[in-house]
């Protein structure tokens, strides 16, 4: 029997569905989060994040919001020429500004598909390369586009770059690819290369073609007929980014990674500290200026692309909620963790939050899961567990070879974690120690567990299950996609892909069957879970998808939600169901009506003094947390010395804006007795004693 909506009359009802008109409410507003594009065009500055497109004309001093004929426009790609500044959309194709960007002008005449992902131009065409229907190129300004396919095997465009007379293409299904000006098509140039990956990114550098995949780094002196592997020194082989600049390469990667070479590619230095250790998202280079966009919203510049400047003043506080994770516990707590590392508690349903950071020391938190009365929360600086009852977070690390944790389940007195590079490890006593089980060498990005079944979602090489805690894996189907999420309900799972949409597997066989009726065969889906038999779809900029018979049909649960909505989690209690986006969380009541709630700013308002505080906890043994504010921005030392004076750790040595901070001091090499750590900033000086007792 189908089931209807919580408006109609039948009270039972509740049980089961999620009403489609729910009026979601965001509880947090912050300012800007992922900095998708940049750009320059004459004297000004472009950027867009959170759906917001921004000038600058004072080196990002102030900022205007452009939105005349643009408004809510998801922009991802900028591209500028002597007369247009133009953008590229997830879902409206291709935007022209002549004045400067105060006013825009659709021109999609020709495209048989707007959903764009990247810009390009050559000396008399621009080409436009779409998520799903391939290349596209205009000789007139984009007053009429005509098709650029022939050659290609892949019509998912990651990226292109165009040297003088040459154009290359990247694509999402492993492919790269030249253009052969007198043919009149693509060319592969894939020799070399593994077999199933995602091309990402393209370069060149003198005689050097730089190749970013999902599986590495890889070159080629020989114009791409034939490629070698070259990602030594760099620790996430997972590129995002190649720019070529001021005599050098620089390669940005996913979790973080920043790094330079000035060698063709032999030695690569990090420079990851200039950013903080974020994620970059965006990268443009003029003749004399690399400027990268970070996934929480900062904005850095250089000019010899190892000194970085942050010149985000003007467009406010940027600590952003880009919610990776969410948590309803069974004692009614909300957890939420970051995009930047961030922790945050709510015991009143999203009406006001308190900053739970202190204990961690983590660039990005990922996931959460509530297990044998713990709470775990995965980041990519370790495991944390603390008791649903209070937090105390603590590192459970011991036997894990990886600590780069992206994904968590559990059955019973199993909990299983998989990694990004080491596989899965299971442990028995609640993550007191660990136990490699299999798939190393694979990005364990998703779990799921039915009885004695562990299924783990892979980056490059789709699902695997074992049924004897890692005796051996099997396959599920010849799938090697990129799985985000996986779902158990009944006798079925389900197996969210990266750009191939959401898929049904009957357990216990090996056909994969796609699921589009009502939901984006070319879906992102980040995340799965089942609100009592109904299952909950969140995808990447087409928002939240429900299910109530089985994944056959699907309708969105978008009402409330900003345009083009990342759904990265989502969670539900009794009453209300939660869903963490790019943008921050949202929160719909599930009692019939619909009623507006309290906006609740996940932000920590800026401090008004320095302060350094304790050490927690101390005495210690091995590692402790520092914490201190800054009301204003400084250059920060905080330095730890043992009792003689003699220097035996630097912890911050960098220019830091106010804020609030946490570092851990690890000990494991340092014998018992007292210590003393030093805060420097400006003018300001503190010192503070804390023991160490093994």
């Amino acid at each position: 029997m189908q089931r209807y909506f919580l408006r109609l009359l039948l009270p039972f009802i509740l049980l089961y569905s999620i009403t489609l008109n729910a009026q979601c409410q965001l509880l947090n507003s912050p300012s800007l989060g992922r900095i998708t594009a940049i750009a320059y065009h004459n004297n000004s500055m472009f950027i867009s994040s959170n759906n917001k497109l921004l000038k600058s004309t004072d080196n990002g001093v102030t900022w205007q919001q452009l939105s005349n004929g643009i408004a809510y426009a998801s922009f991802t790609s900028l591209l500028s020429n002597d007369s247009y500044i133009v953008g590229g959309t997830y879902q409206s194709g291709v935007a022209f500004s002549n004045d400067e960007g105060n006013s825009w002008v659709y021109k999609n005449n020709g495209l048989t598909s707007l959903r764009i992902k990247c810009l390009a131009y050559t000396d008399n065409k621009m080409l436009v390369g779409t998520f799903d229907s391939g290349i596209f190129f205009s000789t007139n300004n984009g007053d009429q586009w005509a098709s650029l396919n022939d050659g290609l095997l892949s019509l998912g465009i990651n990226s292109f770059y165009v040297d003088n007379s040459e154009i290359y293409a990247t694509t999402n299904e492993g492919g790269v690819y030249k253009f052969d000006f007198q043919e009149n098509n693509w060319v592969s140039i894939g020799n070399g290369l593994p077999n199933s990956f995602e091309v990402k990114a393209i370069s060149k550098y003198g005689d050097y073609l730089f190749l970013g995949t999902n599986v590495g780094l890889f070159y080629s002196f020989n114009g791409g007929d034939y490629w070698i592997a070259g990602s030594d020194g760099i620790e996430n082989c997972d590129v995002n980014f190649i720019k070529t600049f001021n005599n050098s390469v620089f390669v940005f990667t996913e979790q973080g990674g920043s790094y330079i070479s000035t060698n063709y590619g032999i030695d690569w230095i990090s420079i990851g500290q200039n950013f903080d250790g974020q994620n970059v998202t965006s990268v443009f280079i003029t003749d004399s200026v690399i400027t990268a966009g970070t996934a929480i919203g900062e904005i850095y510049k250089s000019e010899s692309g190892l000194d970085w400047a942050a010149i985000n003043q003007g467009v406010g506080n940027m600590v952003n909620p880009d919610v990776r994770g969410l948590l309803y516990t069974s004692n009614g707590k909300l957890f939420v963790t970051t995009y930047g590392g961030k922790f945050y508690l709510s015991n009143n349903n999203g009406v006001s939050w308190e900053n739970i950071t202190e204990g961690t020391n983590c660039t990005n938190g990922y996931t959460f899961a509530e297990l044998n009365n713990y709470v775990f929360a995965c980041t990519d600086n370790g495991l944390y567990r603390t008791s649903i009852d209070s937090v105390a977070w603590e590192t459970v690390h011991n036997g894990l070879t990886n600590i780069i944790i992206g994904s968590i389940a559990g059955s019973g007195n199993n909990i299983y974690v998989g990694t990004r590079g080491s596989g899965v490890f299971c442990s028995t006593n609640n993550g007191e120690s660990w136990t490699h089980i299999g798939l190393d060498g694979l990005n364990a990005l998703s779990l799921a567990v039915k009885n004695n079944m562990v299924f783990a979602g892979t980056a490059e090489a789709g699902v695997y299950v074992t049924e004897n805690n890692g005796g051996n894996w099997v396959k599920v189907g010849y799938q090697s996609v990129r799985v985000n999420a996986l779902s158990v309900v009944d006798n079925y799972l389900y197996v969210g892909t990266n750009n191939f949409g959401l898929f049904r597997v009957v357990i216990g066989e090996n056909d994969w069957y796609r699921l589009d009726y009502g939901i984006p065969y070319y879906a992102t889906v980040r995340y799965l879970t089942n609100y009592k038999t109904n299952l909950l779809v969140g995808t990447e900029y087409t928002g939240l998808y429900v299910s109530y018979d089985d994944g056959n049909t699907f309708q969105m649960l978008n009402e409330g939600f900003p345009n083009n909505p990342s759904v990265r989690a989502v969670v539900y209690s009794e009453n209300a169901l939660f869903a963490g986006l790019t943008g921050g969380v949202y929160k719909a009541e599930i009692n019939g009506s619909f009623e507006s709630i309290t906006d609740a700013n996940f932000e920590i308002e800026t401090p008004t003094e320095f302060t350094l505080t304790q050490n927690y906890p101390n005495p210690f043994n091995p590692s402790t947390t520092i914490s201190f504010s800054l009301p204003t921005a400084q250059n920060v030392t905080l330095k730890v010395y043992d009792i003689l004076g003699k220097e035996v750790a630097t912890l911050v040595n960098e220019d830091l804006r106010s804020g609030n901070y946490s570092r851990q001091f690890d000990a494991s090499n340092l014998a018992s007795g007292m210590y003393v750590y030093s805060l420097k900033a400006g003018n300001y000086t503190e010192t503070k004693k804390m023991l160490l007792m093994k």
